[in-house]
């Protein structure tokens, strides 16, 4: 089953230049470089929901950062930021 993107309109289609996943793949945090060249970084969650008897899965946002000027700044606050990543490093 694919997992439906929770993302924000203006990056949809835009790739990430990292994806950081925890070990049973049910969490990740995706760096995007946006088009004015900042970072931004969203650590997600992966989740079963119904709908009129249909199962799906979302990867929901839970945090969403601000914006940083290169890759290693936002990596950096991720990890600081984020426990599942921090405890994983």
């Amino acid at each position: 089953m694919e997992a439906i993107e929770d993302w924000p309109f203006e990056l949809r289609g835009v790739p990430p230049v990292e994806t950081l996943t925890n070990g049973d793949g049910t969490r990740r945090v995706r760096f995007v470089r946006r088009s004015d060249g900042a970072i931004q970084f969203f650590a997600q969650e992966l989740r079963r929901c119904e709908t009129d008897g249909q199962e799906y899965l979302v990867w929901y946002s839970e945090q969403v950062s601000g914006l940083y000027p290169d890759l290693a700044t936002a990596r950096h606050d991720a990890v600081r930021e984020i426990s599942w990543l921090r405890d994983s490093s």
